[in-house]
């Protein structure tokens, strides 16, 4: 868990999960706004999601290797530190990736892999966002 929120990392993910579907169920942008609006318990991963930083790794490496695992014992936001810091790169990022698609369940994978990409498919960039959650 971050030092912002109360979350486990089950609640995170089923959060962003639902926020996706409700976001893809609409193409206006007052829509998404107020589907934004709903979620402000996501604004810390939407900022890390959208922000500058960059993880150096992509769903495609992690799918190509996906027989690379190690368990990775931590949060989903302590992974994308690791991962933003290149205290965890190459094989070894890949590897604690899976390692935790495989803790938090398959259910998941997709969620973790838009979010390590980047992009979570909602078409609601980092400029709506911004307006809805200035900075």
């Amino acid at each position: 868990m971050s030092k912002y929120t109360t979350m486990t990392d089950n609640e995170l993910l089923e959060t962003l999960e639902s926020y996706i579907k409700e976001a893809n169920a609409s193409n206006s942008t007052l829509e998404k706004k107020a589907t934004l609006k709903k979620y402000p318990q996501l604004k810390e991963i939407f900022g890390i999601i959208y922000g500058p930083t960059k993880f150096n790794v992509t769903s495609a490496n992690i799918l190509k290797n996906e027989t690379f695992s190690e368990p990775f014992d931590g949060s989903l936001l302590h992974l994308l530190h690791k991962l933003s810091s290149r205290e965890l790169s190459g094989h070894q990022a890949i590897a604690a990736i899976n390692g935790y698609i495989f803790e938090v369940g398959e259910k998941y994978r997709d969620v973790i892999l838009a979010v390590i990409d980047k992009d979570l498919g909602t078409r609601a960039g980092a400029t709506i966002i911004n307006s809805v959650y200035p900075g």
